[in-house]
C-alpha cells in the first residue's frame, strides 16, 4: 500500500502549540456516544460478505470514450438518472438507471460555468438543480439537471469536502487554513456564511491532510470528523453537532487531545503503527461501512446498526475475491441503500482463476451475472446498491 502517496501538504512553519480546545467551549455535547472497537470483529463467527448484507441492483454503465470514468468520486441517484463525479478528470457524467449514457456537463477551465478542481457535487431535490464547488476557484456551480449551467456563488474560501444540510443550507470542511480559525463553515444557499464549527488553535499550521478527515452527508444532516481523529459527530440540520460514533483501537490509537498536532502524527504515521479512520466512511440507517489504518494495512470495517455487530476481514468477515475490488461506498440512494462501485475486468479474471481451481464462487449471483458478461468492450465501472440484511 503507497499510504504516503495519499498526502498533500501546505505547511506553514510556526511555533505551535497543540493543546485541544475543549467540545464544551464549542458548544457541541459529548454524551453517550456509541462506541465501535475496530480492532476486532464482536462476533466469533466467520462470515461471507453475501451473509451480511444484499444486494438490491447491479448495473453496468456504458463504456465509450466520451463516457470513461476513471474514479467513481461520488454518486448521486435521481429517479431516472445517475449523476457520477469523477474527481480525477473534473468531469460530472450523466447516466440513466440502465446505465446508458446520456451526457458529461463539466468542463475544465477558468471561464463562465467551467471548474478546477472539483471538490463535491450535490443535488437540490426541490429545485432539480445540480450544485458543483470548485476548490481551485472557491465557487459553486449550479447547473439544471440536464446539465445547462445557471450561475454561480463566490463561496470565501477553499473546501475539501462540501455537502448540502437542508434544502436551504450547506455544510463545507474547510482544512485548518480559514482566517475565522474554524474548519467547518454552514451557509445558505449563495455562499453566505450562517455559522462556524470546530474551532482550532489560531497558531496551528496549516496542513492539509487527503486521508484523514471528513465529511459526508446522512439522514440526519452530515456526519463530521477531524482530521486524526476518531471521533464522527452528527452536524444537525439547524448546524449544532453532538459526538455520534467513538472509534477505538486496540493498537497504537492517536490520542484525541493531540489531534491537532499534526506534525508528530505524521511523524507518528511514517512508523506505519497508527491505528485511525479514513476518509470515505458511509451511514445509512442501518449500518456504517468505516474504512480505516492499522498500521501498514487499510482494512475496511462494516458496522450493524441493528444488533451492534462489527464485521472485520480476516477476523469474522472472510476475505473472497469480491471484496477488495467494491470500493468504499461513494453515495446512499434514495432508498437510504449504500453505492459502491466494482471494475469488473480485474474481478472476472479472479473469478475464472478460481472456476479453474474448482473453488465455489462467493459471490451474489447478481452480481455475478453482470462481472462475467464483461469484456474488452463493456467495461466500463459496474455500479451496485446494496445494505445490511
Amino acid at each position: 500500500m503507497k499510504l504516503l502517496s495519499v498526502i498533500v501538504f501546505v505547511v506553514s512553519l510556526l511555533s505551535v502549540s497543540c493543546s485541544s480546545i475543549p467540545e464544551s467551549e464549542q458548544g457541541i455535547s459529548t454524551m453517550n456516544p456509541i462506541e465501535i472497537n475496530l480492532s476486532r470483529g464482536s462476533t466469533k463467527t466467520s462470515h461471507n460478505l453475501s451473509e451480511i448484507i444484499e444486494f438490491r441492483d447491479v448495473i453496468q454503465l456504458e463504456s465509450n470514450e466520451d463516457a470513461f470514468i476513471k474514479e467513481a468520486s461520488k454518486i448521486i441517484f435521481n429517479g431516472s438518472n445517475i449523476y457520477i463525479l469523477d474527481q480525477i478528470q473534473d468531469k460530472l457524467f450523466i447516466f440513466n438507471i440502465n446505465g446508458n449514457f446520456i451526457s458529461q456537463i463539466l468542463t475544465r477551465g477558468k471561464g463562465p460555468g467551467e471548474i478546477i478542481n472539483a471538490s463535491g457535487f450535490e443535488l437540490d431535490r426541490i429545485n432539480q438543480e445540480l450544485i458543483v464547488s470548485s476548490l481551485e476557484r472557491k465557487e459553486l456551480l449550479v447547473f439544471s439537471t440536464n446539465g445547462e449551467f445557471k450561475r454561480s456563488h463566490y463561496i470565501h474560501s477553499n473546501s475539501r469536502y462540501f455537502t448540502s444540510l437542508d434544502e436551504s443550507k450547506f455544510c463545507f470542511f474547510v482544512g485548518y487554513y480559514d482566517s475565522s480559525f474554524h474548519n467547518l463553515r454552514i451557509t445558505d444557499k449563495t455562499g453566505e456564511t450562517i455559522k462556524y464549527g470546530f474551532p482550532f488553535p489560531e497558531n496551528l499550521s496549516s496542513m492539509h491532510f487527503s486521508f484523514s478527515g471528513y465529511l459526508t452527508k446522512n439522514n440526519e444532516g452530515a456526519l463530521y470528523n477531524d482530521a486524526c481523529s476518531n471521533d464522527i459527530y452528527q452536524i444537525v440540520k439547524n448546524g449544532d453537532a453532538y459526538l455520534k460514533y467513538r472509534i477505538v483501537f486496540d493498537g497504537k490509537t492517536w490520542p484525541e487531545n493531540k489531534k491537532y498536532d499534526f506534525m508528530n502524527f505524521y511523524m507518528e504515521l511514517n512508523k506505519m503503527e497508527l491505528c485511525f479512520i479514513k476518509t470515505n466512511y458511509m451511514e445509512t440507517r442501518k449500518g456504517m461501512i468505516i474504512p480505516y489504518q492499522a498500521g501498514k494495512k487499510i482494512e475496511k470495517a462494516f458496522y450493524n446498526r441493528n444488533t451492534g455487530d462489527v464485521f472485520i476481514v480476516n477476523q469474522n468477515l472472510v476475505k473472497d475475491v469480491f471484496f477488495p475490488t467494491l470500493s468504499n461506498p461513494v453515495g446512499v440512494t434514495e432508498s437510504d441503500d449504500f453505492i459502491s462501485t466494482v471494475d469488473p475486468l480485474p474481478l472476472k479474471e479472479r473469478l475464472l482463476q478460481e472456476a479453474s481451481d474448482h473453488k465455489a464462487f462467493l459471490i451474489d449471483s447478481l452480481v455475478l451475472d453482470k462481472i462475467m458478461c464483461s469484456s474488452e468492450n463493456n467495461s466500463n465501472l459496474v455500479i451496485v446498491t446494496y445494505n445490511f440484511i
